[in-house]
């Protein structure tokens, strides 16, 4: 079940979600991610490089706009239907 509804909240932290991988180069660098659950809530983040090598995470969940780890996909529309 879903329980999460603001956005950037931690989804993958308890309930099930939809992940999207979006890693053009294949380098595991600055790649991004989309995850949503079946509230249609939406987390979206980038990944300088992989965690085991140090990386960090870019997203609204843990930085403001203007910080440097701020990431946030504009303009996205989403949504979610359960059958």
């Amino acid at each position: 079940p879903a329980t999460y509804t603001t956005r950037n909240s931690p989804i993958y932290h308890h309930d099930s979600d939809f992940e999207v991988f979006v890693d053009p180069l294949g380098s595991c660098h600055f790649y991004k991610e989309l995850e949503m659950n079946a509230l249609n809530t939406v987390w979206n983040l980038m990944l300088d490089k992989p965690y085991d090598d140090g990386g960090s995470e870019h997203s609204g969940r843990i930085a403001k706009f203007g910080d440097d780890n701020y990431y946030e996909v504009q303009r996205l529309k989403s949504a979610a239907r359960v059958l």
